[in-house]
């Protein structure tokens, strides 16, 4: 040891003359080494026995608490009664029905201005669970704004859910709209599923309405499966102007895919306005397709000249019309 080292009192004990020792030796290669602490190393430092604290802020406090079905309520009765069919109020009732739908329906369902958006909102919160708004509904007392609320869930749920969404249109006051909302279901059921839409429509009391339910969804069939079509249309529709109207569609469709096919059934179709329709859409059809291949076939038909003098009163019509003129 050097001779600038501080000497140890004598009595010093063994034990302590060598913690002694030590503690000055480490305090030596402290300062040689040169590294700077805050602390020497010969002194221990304080155990710390704070409780650790997370790094980072505090968001927890500065976080704003969830929004409750009782806060979106609030905020939408907060709202003047002429605000309610208002952007604000429209999207204040959208809310509310995120979070709670049933209660928000039945609230929405009591007011004089609710609207047709405020049905619409409604059906969106039971898209997934159209069953569980039949429900909802039928516990609801009768409101004006029931027949909006009918309306937008037959015309939603027809494509995914026709047997519910002809139960929502059989709910209609109004005959008219009803029948349109039937008619909705009827068109989405037979392109989804033509049997059952057959066995739907066959268990229609009203005659009357079950026609024009047919009708529909012949039309419907056209596009799919025009011979099915046709069969429906032989069997299910009876009067002249419904049968006119829909032999002309399934005529101008199935064309459109299949003149040929098309043309054979035609030229089958007993003598009468219908068949005067779909030989005169067939025609026209075909004619802008191939008009060789329709002119062979219009030659052999009994009303030839009949077709050939519409056809060129529409050429001649759509010639003289103006260009149209960007």
């Amino acid at each position: 040891m050097s001779s600038r080292a501080r000497k140890l009192p004598r009595g010093t004990s063994a034990l302590a003359r060598g913690l002694a020792i030590g503690a000055m030796c480490a305090a030596l290669a402290w300062l040689v080494d040169g590294t700077r602490r805050s602390t020497p190393p010969a002194i221990a430092a304080k155990p710390n026995h704070e409780p650790q604290r997370a790094a980072g802020p505090r968001v927890a406090a500065a976080s704003p608490q969830p929004a409750s079905a009782d806060s979106r309520r609030a905020e939408l009765r907060a709202l003047g009664v002429d605000d309610l069919g208002a952007p604000a109020g429209v999207a204040a009732a959208g809310r509310w029905l995120a979070l709670d739908r049933g209660g928000a329906m039945r609230w929405l369902a009591r007011q004089r201005d609710a609207n047709a958006e405020h049905a619409v909102l409604v059906v969106q919160a039971f898209a997934a669970q159209p069953a569980a708004l039949l429900e909802a509904d039928d516990a609801l007392p009768p409101t004006e704004w029931q027949q909006l609320l009918w309306r937008e869930s037959a015309r939603a749920f027809a494509d995914g859910a026709p047997e519910i969404a002809a139960q929502f249109a059989r709910r209609l006051d109004d005959e008219a709209a009803r029948t349109d909302a039937l008619e909705t279901v009827a068109y989405a059921w037979a392109v989804r599923d033509p049997a059952a839409a057959e066995k739907w429509i066959e268990a229609v009391d009203d005659a009357a309405l079950r026609e024009p339910l047919l009708a529909v969804a012949t039309k419907a069939l056209a596009v799919t499966d025009p011979d099915l079509a046709a069969a429906w249309l032989a069997t299910g529709v009876t009067s002249e102007a419904a049968l006119t109207d829909t032999t002309r569609c399934l005529a101008e469709t199935w064309a459109a895919r299949e003149p040929a096919l098309a043309a054979a059934w035609a030229g089958k179709l007993s003598p009468g306005a219908p068949r005067a329709a779909a030989l005169e859409s067939v025609a026209r059809e075909w004619w802008h397709a191939d008009p060789a291949a329709a002119t062979a076939w219009i030659v052999t038909l009994p009303e030839r000249a009949r077709v050939v003098a519409q056809l060129e009163a529409e050429e001649a019509q759509r010639a003289a019309a103006p260009a149209d003129v960007d």
